[in-house]
C-alpha cells in the first residue's frame, strides 16, 4: 500500500472532518440536493466525455495507484546486471530460471531468452510501453475532467440554490435552507476537485512517468544484454537515468 496516499486520505477527512464538527453538528454539511446536482452531476458529465470501459479503467488504475508504493529504479538497474552478470558467464538460455520482479520485465526476459534480436526486441517492449502510457494518460484525463467539471456543478447548485432562494425572500424561514444548498454545493464542488480527483489524476501523472522510466531502464538493459554489452558498461548506461546520488555501484 502507498502510505502517503493513505495517510493523505485519511488527514484530509480528519481535518475537514474536524472542521465541520467543531463549528456544530457535521449533519449541517449533508443535503441530498447538493449531493445530487455536485457528485451526480459530475458523473453524468464524465460518461458524456468517455466511454464506460474507459471510466471503469480509470477507476482500475486509480485503486492500482492507492496498492502500488511505485518503482525502485535502482533495484530494478541491479536486476539488470545481475541478469548480465548471468549471460555473460554462462549465456542467454541461462537467463530462463532467473526471477524478476514485474510482468514486463518477465516478458523482456521471455523475449530475450527466445533469442530475439536487439532492434526487434527494443521495438517491441517500447510499443508495450508506449500503449501502458497511453492508458494511464486516458485515465488521468478522466480525473483531470473530474477535478475541473466538480466546480462547474457546484456553480450550477450554487445558482439553483439562489433561485430558490430569491423566490422566497416573503418566507424568512425558508431562506436560510435555501443558501445552505448554494453554499454546499460551491463545497462539495471543491472537495471533489482539491481533495480527491485532482490529487488522484497528479498522482497518476507522477507513477505513469516513474513506471515509464522502470521500462526504459529494463529495455535499455535487455537490448545491451542481446548485444552481448559488459555489465560494467551496461551499469555506466544504465545509471545515466538516476541522479548521481542514487547511482549502483560495484560495492552495492
Amino acid at each position: 500500500m502507498d502510505k502517503g496516499t493513505i495517510i493523505g486520505a485519511i488527514l484530509s477527512v480528519v481535518l475537514i472532518g474536524g472542521a465541520m464538527m467543531l463549528a456544530g453538528s457535521i449533519m449541517m454539511y449533508v443535503d441530498v440536493q447538493s449531493v445530487l446536482v455536485v457528485f451526480g452531476g459530475t458523473f453524468a458529465t464524465t460518461l458524456i466525455k468517455d466511454r464506460m470501459p474507459v471510466i471503469l479503467n480509470s477507476v482500475k488504475v486509480a485503486m492500482q495507484v492507492v496498492k502500488d508504493e511505485g518503482h525502485n529504479l535502482g533495484e530494478t538497474i541491479e536486476t539488470i546486471l545481475r541478469l548480465a552478470k548471468v549471460a555473460r558467464s554462462s549465456g542467454v538460455l541461462a537467463l530462463e530460471n532467473e526471477e524478476v520482479p514485474t510482468e514486463f520485465m518477465k516478458k523482456g526476459l521471455r523475449l530475450l531468452c527466445d533469442g530475439m534480436a536487439a532492434e526487434e526486441l527494443q521495438f517491441t517492449l517500447d510499443v508495450e510501453r508506449f500503449a501502458l502510457i497511453d492508458r494511464h494518460k486516458r485515465s488521468k484525463d478522466v480525473f483531470d475532467f473530474m477535478a475541473a467539471n466538480a466546480p462547474s456543478m457546484g456553480m450550477i447548485g450554487t445558482l439553483v440554490g439562489l433561485v430558490a432562494m430569491l423566490q422566497k425572500l416573503d418566507n424568512p424561514s425558508a431562506i436560510g435552507p435555501a443558501m445552505a444548498v448554494a453554499l454546499l454545493t460551491t463545497m462539495y464542488g471543491a472537495i471533489i476537485a482539491f481533495v480527491i480527483c485532482g490529487p488522484i489524476a497528479q498522482k497518476l501523472d507522477s507513477r505513469t512517468k516513474e513506471e515509464s522510466m522502470a521500462m526504459e531502464i529494463a529495455i535499455q538493459g535487455y537490448v545491451a544484454i542481446a548485444k552481448g554489452d559488459n555489465p560494467m558498461i551496461i551499469r555506466e548506461k544504465l545509471n545515466s537515468y538516476l541522479a548521481p546520488s542514487d547511482r549502483t555501484t560495484d560495492d552495492k
